[in-house]
């Protein structure tokens, strides 16, 4: 088997520093968005009310990082490493400082490799192994141009994008970039609390919650690996042995703890992304109320819905005139 060939990224692109605003040249409206790590989600960009804007500006370094289709953006700050390949539909946006920006050639080349999930993550991972034991993870811009890409040819990358066992990482970052909503939310675990590092019942009480308010409402997608900011965390923080344990023990809860328990109106599967698992739960609306029983005997059921990106307990005379307007009555009522 012929070894592939390997050339720096330097010799396929040039590597910028993102840009610097003074602190007089921010400001919250303005023709450019400022994009930093945060803004990075994979297959689209996200928005945040915290976002800062600049005018335009002689500045060089501001020439320089305006935003064009086909850039190639990524996060320089932290361990964890994201990409984004700027499309001609995005905003007008300037990369700012905690990203570099990867400018190809005139050939497509470089973009169709990073537009394949095995390069994406390749990339990523040799970009994430420059900063291994840094005491503060900054990726330097000579380490990332110095980073080495195979040259496949065009056939070689079609194959890629055809035959890709990591797909659905894809699909994940497209369910990811749309943000939480009414019908789609966010749980970076199932029963480890992230914050303490110990196991803590109020992490499946959180992800029965969402199940049973799915099902209470319209449906939803539930995305147990990801945490509140869209950042890919994986079940594997929550220590189960394997993906079946981890599976096994969500059935259980959910069996156990949601009265009746949601048969064929819900099911999960994993999804795998730069080496995380996370677990995708698609929920269907059902015909009558699910309640979620909390631990614990003298706990009283509770009754949520989706209101808006969160779930909401009924209280009291809501209950039965939500019931009564929302769910249809069985044949022997």
């Amino acid at each position: 088997m012929t070894r592939k060939k390997l050339a720096p990224l330097s010799m396929l692109a040039q590597v910028y520093p993102g840009y610097a605003p003074r602190p007089t040249e921010r400001c919250k409206q303005g023709p450019y968005r400022v994009l930093t790590g945060r803004n990075l989600s994979g297959l689209v960009l996200r928005y945040f009310d915290q976002d800062d804007f600049v005018s335009d500006s002689d500045r060089p370094s501001f020439k320089r990082s305006v935003l064009r289709e086909g850039d190639i953006i990524v996060s320089t700050l932290f361990a964890e490493r994201k990409l984004y390949i700027f499309k001609s539909s995005d905003p007008l946006a300037v990369a700012g400082d905690s990203l570099a920006l990867i400018r190809p050639w005139d050939d497509t080349f470089l973009r169709d490799y990073l537009n394949t999930s095995t390069g994406r993550e390749r990339f990523l991972q040799d970009a994430a192994r420059k900063t291994q034991g840094a005491h503060i993870p900054r990726l330097a811009i000579k380490d990332l141009q110095e980073i080495r890409i195979p040259l496949l040819q065009p056939s070689e990358i079609q194959k890629l994008a055809e035959t890709q066992l990591s797909l659905v990482g894809n699909e994940l970052l497209t369910l990811i970039a749309r943000g939480e909503s009414t019908k789609q939310e966010f749980k970076g675990t199932l029963r480890k609390n992230l914050h303490t590092g110990q196991t803590d019942s109020k992490m499946e009480d959180a992800v029965l919650k969402t199940i049973a308010a799915f099902c209470n409402t319209d449906g939803g997608v539930l995305l147990i690996g990801v945490d509140d900011k869209g950042m890919i965390v994986g079940i594997e923080e929550d220590g189960f042995p394997n993906s079946d344990k981890f599976s096994l023990h969500l059935n259980n809860i959910v069996r156990d703890r949601l009265r009746p328990p949601p048969v064929g109106r819900w099911k999960h599967r994993m999804a795998k992304y730069s080496g995380r698992s996370v677990c995708v739960v698609e929920c269907e609306p059902t015909d009558r109320e699910v309640w979620i029983y909390p631990k614990g005997e003298s706990s009283a059921p509770q009754l949520y819905i989706r209101e808006g990106p969160a779930s909401k307990a009924l209280q009291g005379a809501e209950i039965t005139d939500y019931c009564r307007r929302h769910f249809r009555p069985t044949s022997n009522e």
